[in-house]
């Protein structure tokens, strides 16, 4: 009788610890990007959807994100790998990318979602970014 109780408390609590689900975040989804700015002390960067056409891709652990020209529709660049998300911070550890020097950076940003609109900040080498998102229907 002792040995079926120690099972079942064990079972228990295994089924507990891998039956938990992560948190549904509202950043997972399909972005397009609307805006960036890139600010550093002496320079101003701005894009938007009229110049480049960003879409990112979010899901509990992973992200990926492909960029293009807007005019010419040909491919710029795109990266991919593993999300961190917890509650306002969004980190983004690159794992593959068509830019090598890319690959095994770590990004950590501030995110706010605001009904259809994802608001990202954080800083990319020694620019400051600033991303509005809007979710894809």
């Amino acid at each position: 009788m002792k040995k079926l109780l120690i099972t079942v408390v064990l079972l228990t609590v295994i089924t507990a610890a891998f039956g938990q689900s992560k948190k549904k975040s509202p950043l997972y989804g399909t972005w397009i990007l609307e805006s960036a700015v890139f600010t550093t002390e002496d320079s101003v960067f701005k894009e938007d959807n009229k110049t480049k056409k960003q879409m990112k891709i979010i899901t509990p652990d992973h992200f990926m994100f492909i960029i293009s020209n807007a005019a010419d529709n040909k491919f710029v660049m795109a990266s991919g790998g593993r999300a961190i998300i917890t509650d306002d911070t969004y980190t983004e550890i690159i794992d593959y990318s068509s830019e090598p020097d890319a690959v095994n950076k770590t990004y950590k940003f501030t995110a706010k979602v605001v009904g259809d609109k994802y608001y990202q900040s954080g800083t990319v080498g020694n620019w400051k970014l600033e991303e509005v998102w809007k979710k894809s229907k």
